[in-house]
């Protein structure tokens, strides 16, 4: 009993990722496999989505910048998105309840959402110099 309630104290010290850093999946497909039982650990696995679209398009973008001739507009062109997509998933996070439990979740799917159609439109982009 002793230990559970020191284990629950630390839980609550600490950060989320923290938390989760030694027993919880490292990647997204692991996390829903374990089946999040609250809104914290659906969160984690919302973060741990948006970790892995991300590091797939920064691949995508640095291949692309080896092959693109015309890489400094592509370099302008991601920056500008970047901006573009935080500011629109700060919007959208106003959507859900203020302060709620949830409302780090709807910032993650957002970023994972345009992050994804970001990758589409690199993907479209490195084909046409791949041969």
């Amino acid at each position: 009993m002793r230990m559970q309630i020191i284990a629950g104290m630390l839980m609550v010290a600490l950060p989320p990722g923290d938390v989760h850093a030694m027993e919880w999946p490292q990647k997204h497909e692991d996390c829903m496999a374990r089946m999040p039982a609250n809104q914290r650990e659906i969160n984690e696995c919302a973060r741990l989505e948006y970790l892995e679209s991300e590091r797939e398009l920064n691949s995508l973008y640095q291949r692309l910048l080896k092959v693109d001739p015309n890489a400094s507009a592509l370099s302008e062109a991601q920056r500008a998105w970047l901006h573009f997509r935080d500011k629109v998933c700060l919007y959208e996070q106003g959507f859900a309840q203020p302060g709620g439990s949830a409302a780090g979740m709807y910032h993650q799917d957002c970023l994972t959402r345009h992050t994804r159609r970001r990758i589409e439109d690199l993907r479209r982009g490195l084909q046409k110099y791949q041969h």
